[in-house]
């Protein structure tokens, strides 16, 4: 194996980290430079399991990525046992391998006579890299300090790309939580002018709304501030929006538990479903 091939092909994964944050590819990279890299190797595949039932699977070849379904089908076969321990399993020859004797039976017919398995801990899940070659002893068992090297920049590559995935959900769940925020102060607002109540009532009223019609809080406040923008847009008097906010000639009680509501207390227009707060 050529020193500056196997660096090359290391360097290029870490590479794609910076232009493309999804698992997938830089899985589909990392198989690729097994081949390119490992003397003998004419196929590899690659499982990363970040917790049940999330999984990544990726192959060189259809017919090596039916034949680790099998193993995990048949619970039998070297990247079963390099998985379970962490550790590294050969099989110099399917053709006479007495150990493993459906899997091997399964690996002949798919013209697969030798196979090297590396499994290694990828928190919060696990990870495992296999090495398939179709003549007997072309994968060495010494090429497991290489196999480890490539497991070990491959698991940083890939939990870069989680981590960035994390950071960016964080930020958009963030930035909805502001918008929502605005969009509860302004329907309070709103009510608040329209019924004479303080900033806790007007919160009050709109949960009641919610919880009533099963609807997010955050919809409610929005559906009211579209509505009074509509009013203000030129809509007559007595539209949906004058009886939300209970403009005159709406039809609002102010001894209601909620603004627009009828004497049963049901807010008008707020009449779909969705989910909880």
């Amino acid at each position: 194996m050529r020193a500056e091939t196997l660096v090359r092909e290391l360097t290029a994964i870490v590479d794609l980290t910076q232009s493309d944050h999804h698992s997938e590819p830089v899985c589909n990279r990392v198989v690729e430079a097994v081949v390119r890299s490992v003397p003998g190797c004419d196929g590899a595949t690659l499982w990363l399991w970040r917790g049940e039932p999330y999984a990544i699977h990726t192959a060189t070849h259809p017919d090596l990525a039916r034949l680790d379904e099998l193993q995990f089908q048949l619970l039998e076969g070297p990247g079963i046992e390099a998985l379970a321990e962490h550790r590294t399993a050969w099989v110099p020859d399917t053709l006479h391998d007495e150990e493993r004797p459906a899997f091997n039976t399964v690996a002949v017919r798919y013209g697969v006579r030798c196979c090297l398995a590396l499994g290694f801990p990828i928190e919060p899940g696990g990870g495992l890299l296999q090495l398939y070659a179709a003549r007997p002893y072309r994968l060495r068992r010494d090429l497991e300090p290489t196999l480890a090297l490539i497991a070990l920049q491959a698991r940083a590559a890939i939990r870069n790309t989680w981590l960035y995935r994390e950071a960016q959900a964080e930020a958009e769940q963030m930035r909805l939580a502001r918008e929502s925020s605005v969009v509860i102060e302004e329907a309070k607002g709103i009510i608040m002018h329209a019924c004479g109540c303080d900033a806790d009532e007007a919160f009050n009223r709109l949960r009641r709304i919610s919880q009533h019609g099963q609807i997010k809080l955050v919809t409610v406040a929005q559906r009211l501030v579209n509505q009074v923008a509509r009013r203000r847009a030129g809509a007559p008097r007595g539209t949906r929006a004058d009886r939300v906010t209970g403009a005159p000639g709406a039809g609002t009680e102010r001894g209601n538990d909620v603004p627009g509501a009828g004497s049963d207390g049901q807010a008008a227009g707020f009449r779909g479903r969705g989910g909880p707060v």
